[in-house]
């Protein structure tokens, strides 16, 4: 039953397409986009995830948008690094 129910919701797709468009076409209408936080959750990851995950969210394709390092270690070398790459 699982795999059929599965099989099922795979093949049944949707197309947002329009939907998408016209929310894009109202927001370039509006001239700035909203603003977006990106909030990045970490304790005791080393720095190559964390530099992974940070550059990746860098390259986000948006025009108005903020980078937050969540850091429970209190790190302060993740605070200076995070100064370094310009996010908070």
């Amino acid at each position: 039953l699982y795999t059929l129910l599965s099989i099922v919701f795979f093949f049944r797709r949707t197309d947002h397409t329009g939907a998408a468009d016209t929310s894009e076409a109202m927001i370039s209408r509006m001239g700035k986009p909203p603003a977006v936080d990106v909030f990045i959750c970490t304790y005791n990851e080393d720095v190559t995830i964390l530099e992974r995950t940070i550059l990746a969210a860098k390259a986000i394709d948006y025009g108005n948008f903020t980078i937050w390092i969540l850091d429970d270690g209190r790190r302060e070398w993740l605070r200076d690094y995070c100064g370094e790459l310009g996010v908070r």
